[in-house]
């Protein structure tokens, strides 16, 4: 006859313990060591509304004099800039079809892109966001931030260098040297 045991069991000659199972226990369980989350981060990412941007360019010095009806004497306008309505939103365009975007959400819209996109590199992530959003310094601060991810640096694809082949001798005299190509018997 066979013993059967509650807290061990044989199959295939092998000892079986059953485990407890940890859900079983009453004590709390702290959600943050179930799910991944990001240490890295200090704010949660997110993008930005058209009413955030409308809200920090009419804060900004250099756009909130494209809100007033009259222009301000000593303040200069650029010609591509105009007032656009958006989802019935005032916002300051470029050349009537990309946002600028305020000085205050630029880092913010370079970092949501890039982690949306799932760390694109520096041109897509740049021609990605240029072709809805406008600021001057669009390029450099793309490349900053690409160049200040640890994840982007890790996974670059670098060029592989492979090694150069030796110069040829250039032969002046004939038959000075002689290449023969020997293949071994040829049976059918």
């Amino acid at each position: 006859m066979q013993k059967h045991n509650n807290v061990e069991k044989t199959v295939y000659g092998h000892h079986i313990v059953p485990m407890e199972n940890p859900w079983d226990k009453k004590e709390h369980i702290d959600i943050n060591h179930v799910f991944a989350k990001i240490e890295d981060s200090k704010e949660e990412i997110y993008p930005v509304t058209i009413n955030e941007i409308a809200s920090e360019q009419k804060d900004d010095n250099n756009l909130k004099a494209y809100f007033k009806k009259e222009k301000v004497e000593g303040t200069s306008r650029n010609k591509y800039f105009s007032l656009k309505v958006i989802d019935e939103t005032n916002v300051v365009a470029y050349k009537d079809t990309h946002l600028v975007i305020p000085k205050t959400l630029q880092s913010k819209v370079v970092q949501w892109y890039h982690h949306y996109l799932f760390h694109p590199g520096q041109t897509r992530l740049e021609e990605t966001i240029a072709t809805t959003m406008y600021w001057r310094s669009l390029r450099s601060d793309v490349q900053r931030h690409v160049k200040s991810c640890d994840t982007c640096q890790r996974s670059k694809k670098h060029k592989r260098q492979y090694g150069k082949l030796p110069s040829k001798i250039a032969i002046t005299v004939p038959w000075q040297y002689v290449c023969v190509g020997l293949i071994a018997p040829y049976t059918l």
